[in-house]
């Protein structure tokens, strides 16, 4: 398969704002909007942007009506919710369902947590503003089929939690729940970015395993078998450094952070199917 090449330059916070103020978006407080976007996802926003674009064949970033950066951010987080647009099968959605979460979303993961054949979420939580003086959380939400959740049960994560994934992370093991938290356990985030597991025994519920390091301010996480080899391995982006780290799986707890550096500054990695260059060996 040919590779395509990807053309578009990496964006500080700062030029990311500017970017989003000269698409019509109303940006009263510069220094807010930097800081959410130095944590947490731009690719993610624009996501959320487009909900209120004019939509036709190509996309124009043409605003619907006038829009603030805050009715960006507050989508589900501000009332602490999560939206599922259940599938109908012929590429159109049903009505919306909202369900109720414990704290504001974050990020959220799907996999056969308690393995009934419907798939169940695991939602990442925090306190909802920039600055959260606790620690996130992750709460599994058990499916029941047709697009319905409900609570199972809702665990401690790190500070100023960032991304999560779900995988075995055991070899023919049941899915689990990873977290990267850029602060860790320090409160004053003075220390670097570690990752919680939670190993799942296929009945919806989770034992905590020992957390390890993942680096200065990691930002997105993934898990992927890059060797093809059956086992997942874990990969994470740290924007601070320009790096990529990959923590190899070998059906066993995940070990320390090995380190690699890609060419370009990663804002975030997801899981995606087919192949992709290797990284080059850091020191």
């Amino acid at each position: 398969m040919d590779k395509i090449p990807y053309t578009k330059l990496s964006l500080t916070p700062r030029e990311q704002v500017a970017l989003l103020a000269s698409r019509g978006i109303a940006i009263p407080d510069q220094a807010m909007a930097e800081h959410y976007l130095k944590y947490h996802n731009y690719y993610q926003l624009s996501g959320y942007v487009f909900y209120f674009e004019v939509k036709g064949a190509a996309r124009t970033h043409r605003l619907a009506r006038p829009l603030g950066f805050d009715d960006i951010v507050a989508l589900n987080r501000l009332d602490k919710t999560l939206s599922i647009l259940p599938g109908v099968g012929d590429g159109t959605f049903s009505e919306q369902i909202t369900f109720a979460l414990a704290d504001a979303p974050l990020s959220v993961a799907a996999a056969d947590f308690n393995k009934d054949g419907k798939p169940d979420l695991a939602v990442l939580e925090d306190c909802g503003t920039a600055k959260c003086a606790q620690p996130g959380s992750v709460e599994i939400m058990l499916g029941s089929g047709g697009g319905n959740f409900r609570s199972a049960s809702t665990r401690a994560v790190g500070y100023a939690p960032v991304a999560l994934a779900a995988g075995a992370t055991f070899t023919g093991g049941n899915p689990d729940v990873v977290v990267a938290s850029r602060c860790g356990q320090d409160a004053s985030c003075k220390s670097g970015g570690t990752a919680t597991v939670f190993y799942g025994d296929g009945s919806g519920q989770f034992k905590r395993g020992t957390d390890f390091a993942l680096g200065n301010n990691p930002s997105s996480i993934a898990l992927a078998d890059l060797k093809g080899s059956g086992t997942l391995d874990l990969v994470v982006s740290r924007t601070s450094e320009n790096a990529v780290a990959v923590l190899a799986g070998t059906g066993a707890p995940f070990p320390e952070v090995r380190r690699e550096s890609w060419p370009i500054p990663p804002q975030q990695v997801g899981q995606a199917r087919g192949s992709a260059p290797g990284p080059r060996q850091g020191p």
